[in-house]
């Protein structure tokens, strides 16, 4: 467990208490009284808790929460699971890496390694959709926006005869350029 204290404009002391702990589980499935393993997941423990002048003023349990966003008056954050305290960009800064090193603390090599490795994975299947997506694109003709537009309707008048149904895409030299843009930036 780990704090962060600070003091209010009007002298109270404000604590944060973070506990964070991540780690590498069997899945079990409840299958009316039977138990099934399930493969393994990544499973996260945290506590957010506030407290002004040693009482409990607030907790957040998600850890998804403990990010800092606006409160829409300028110069004042807050942290998106805890109500009621506001704080200046500066301490915000502060606050958001005391944060996120409580997280990296609790991770345990193996939920890391397979974080990653998901990831990896994750890359691994963009980069082939994308390049199904280019292979697909390659065997028809390219329009530029408003081409596209024109030939969309064409075929809904045509064989759609006005109304809804299927309704091909029609691939742009735009569309086509940014995704080989984006493949690119993956393989790098």
């Amino acid at each position: 467990m780990k704090t962060y204290d600070w003091n209010l404009k009007d002298g109270r002391k404000v604590t944060l208490e973070a506990e964070y702990s991540e780690s590498v589980e069997q899945r079990i499935l409840d299958a009316d009284g039977w138990k099934i393993e399930a493969g393994e997941e990544i499973r996260t423990r945290a506590m957010l808790t506030v407290y002004i002048d040693g009482q409990k003023f607030d907790s957040c349990w998600d850890e998804n929460f403990w990010r800092i966003i606006d409160t829409g008056r300028p110069g004042i954050k807050k942290i998106w699971g805890i109500k009621g305290i506001g704080f200046t960009d500066e301490r915000a800064a502060e606050i958001e890496q005391f944060l996120a090193s409580v997280i990296e603390d609790g991770r345990s090599p193996k939920a890391q390694a397979m974080r990653e490795e998901k990831k990896a994975q994750e890359k691994a299947d963009l980069i082939r959709s994308y390049e199904k997506i280019l292979a697909k694109a390659s065997g028809q003709r390219l329009y530029t926006k408003d081409e596209a537009a024109i030939a969309r309707q064409n075929w809904i008048n045509f064989n759609n005869e006005g109304a809804e149904g299927y309704v091909p895409h029609f691939w742009t030299y735009d569309e086509v350029e940014g995704i080989k843009k984006k493949l690119e930036e993956l393989r790098a």
